[in-house]
């Protein structure tokens, strides 16, 4: 299925059985999936956000996977589009028509993403957030957000 090769990264975190039940579940109560492999792979995140199932990192993961998958579409932008976003505040873009995410992590998200690429455990939770920023100027597409609005009551959180 396509789906699996565009959600590798959420379906890593599963156990096989639970990423084939899950799969299953998606197409059940998606009569009509998309016929393209992108628009697909987006429900089937959308899908796994709002299933809410208690799986560490499974939401924040599948958040990333849309949030690249939707920066990726964008990208590559013009020389116009990106001298238009140099040097404007982070909070203006926000809430222009680019689609930039911010995605918080439970541990640091290379320790997270690098376990899950080579199949490893997943990190601990820690007490602090490690959000990071998904957006389509980013050379691969995402970078962690530094120190300062990481930690759980800066509000950040709702935002992606």
């Amino acid at each position: 299925m396509r789906v699996k090769s565009m959600a590798r990264m959420t379906l890593a975190l599963l156990k096989p059985d639970q990423g084939i039940e899950l799969v299953n579940t998606y197409l059940e109560c998606t009569p009509c999936p998309s016929l393209f492999l992108v628009p697909e792979a987006l429900g089937f995140l959308e899908f796994v956000i709002c299933v809410s199932l208690k799986i560490p990192d499974l939401e924040a993961v599948a958040k990333f996977e849309r949030a690249l998958l939707m920066a990726a579409q964008a990208a590559p932008l013009s020389s116009k589009q990106m001298s238009d976003i140099a040097g404007k505040p982070l909070s203006e873009l926000i809430q222009s028509q680019l689609p930039i995410s911010i995605v918080e992590f439970s541990a640091p998200p290379e320790k997270i993403l690098g376990a899950l690429m080579n199949g490893q455990p997943l990190p601990e939770s820690q007490e602090d957030v490690f959000p990071v920023l998904v957006a389509p100027w980013l050379p691969q597409l995402w970078q962690p957000i530094t120190k300062g609005i990481g930690n759980r009551e800066s509000g950040i959180g709702n935002r992606e």
